[in-house]
């Protein structure tokens, strides 16, 4: 199992609302009203850069010292994301570069977004060896994706960055699997010289299907092991509510949905999750973690997390 040792989140000072941005896009505002009560999402931060390798720099220039002792020891740094303009080099070895880590760290890099993140926690689930540890750079500069998309899909998702150190411990009681179905993959399209465009409906026929039915199924055959929190990728308030609903998840302290004020980080989703809910969580607790999106792809996983103290200290706005 993968046992989260921190979670640290960065968000861009600048801000977008939801309200004052729907009216400017001809809507009245008992319509943006209405919108912003089912996606509870009122406000998106967004960047004044336009890569991840910008981004990640102004982070390191402000919070180095807290960056360097988060990659203290590290195996592995693997980055999260689908808004990477620049490309070489890569954002994993441009990020070991500043870190000054040593020659022997991996960079490992995965092109993907909402569900991103499951992936990156499955993929280190089999790398790394019990006491390794990694760094995931998961988030987004979905202002750059979104410049041309439809204003529906413009308002769920925010810019952001979350950096969370992982270790590989010896628990084997765990859930780990990730799907795909490449046939539907075309429901979310995109890239940073594309106009994104999502067919909302697919979507969340696809989430109340496909995601709900996997879920149920690996719950069945799990029986052993309970969470103590169940954590699911933002999509959006309407998503989230109707699949805990869905899945008849009981009540927990820590919300279903708490990115109202950040929006859908895309890989960075689950992660900022963690990062906002810490006050809301016990030490030594285990987490389920559900992720869908793009691709089509989705998947869960069960996190450790030890110390809440070390996910609580850190949600930075630059």
């Amino acid at each position: 199992m993968i046992k989260i040792l921190a979670s640290d989140l960065y968000l861009p000072d600048q801000t977008l609302n939801i309200s004052e941005y729907l009216i400017s896009k001809n809507c009245n505002l008992e319509h943006a009203e209405k919108t912003i009560n089912a996606t509870g999402i009122n406000q998106v931060h967004v960047c004044d850069v336009s890569t991840m390798h910008e981004y990640f720099s102004k982070i390191y220039s402000q919070h180095r010292e807290r960056l360097r002792q988060l990659a203290d020891g590290i195996d592995v740094i693997l980055s999260v994301s689908q808004s990477q303009i620049m490309t070489i080099p890569n954002l994993s070895c441009y990020i070991h570069g500043l870190l000054g880590s040593k020659q022997n760290v991996n960079c490992l890099e995965l092109v993907d977004g909402c569900n991103g993140f499951i992936k990156a926690v499955s993929l280190l689930d089999k790398v790394l060896e019990p006491g390794h540890t990694a760094l995931i750079v998961s988030g987004e500069i979905s202002s750059c994706l979104m410049r041309e998309a439809h204003y529906s899909s413009r308002i769920l998702f925010g810019d952001g960055l979350c950096i969370t150190k992982v270790e590989k411990s010896s628990n084997m009681r765990r859930i780990s699997v990730v799907f795909t179905d490449g046939g539907k993959g075309l429901y979310i399209k995109g890239g940073c010289k594309l106009t994104f465009e999502m067919d909302g409906f697919e979507i969340f026929r696809f989430v109340s299907s496909d995601v709900t039915r996997s879920v149920r199924k690996h719950l069945v055959q799990s029986e052993d092991i309970n969470p103590d929190y169940w954590c699911l990728h933002q999509a959006s308030k309407l998503v989230v509510n109707q699949l805990a609903k869905s899945l008849a998840l009981p009540e927990q302290s820590a919300p279903f949905f708490n990115t109202g004020s950040i929006g859908n980080l895309g890989s960075g989703s689950i992660p900022s999750w963690l990062a906002l809910s810490a006050d809301s969580l016990k030490d030594n607790c285990i987490l389920r973690c559900v992720g869908f999106g793009s691709g089509l792809s989705w998947g869960l996983v069960d996190l450790e997390v030890n110390n809440t103290n070390e996910l609580a200290q850190s949600c930075v706005s630059l």
